[in-house]
């Protein structure tokens, strides 16, 4: 069985974003995540870049499989 392809190196995602949250955010983001199938990175990782894209009127950064 053949793994996953080799991403390039601009392509790995490699540096962590840490929050603070109160167990009851924490809890609420988990469920969110697992409705939509993701694990939280999954999840996040397009709802913050759309966010931030849209504040700072900056292009989209790389795309990820969700948003395509």
């Amino acid at each position: 069985m053949a793994g996953r392809p080799t991403k390039e190196p601009g392509q790995k995602m490699s540096v962590p974003l840490r929050i603070m949250l109160t167990p009851e955010q924490d809890t609420l983001i988990r469920q969110a995540a697992r409705q939509q199938g993701l694990d939280v990175s999954g999840w996040a990782r397009p709802l913050l870049l759309r966010a931030a894209q849209e504040l700072t009127g900056q292009p989209s950064v790389r795309k990820t499989r969700r948003e395509k």
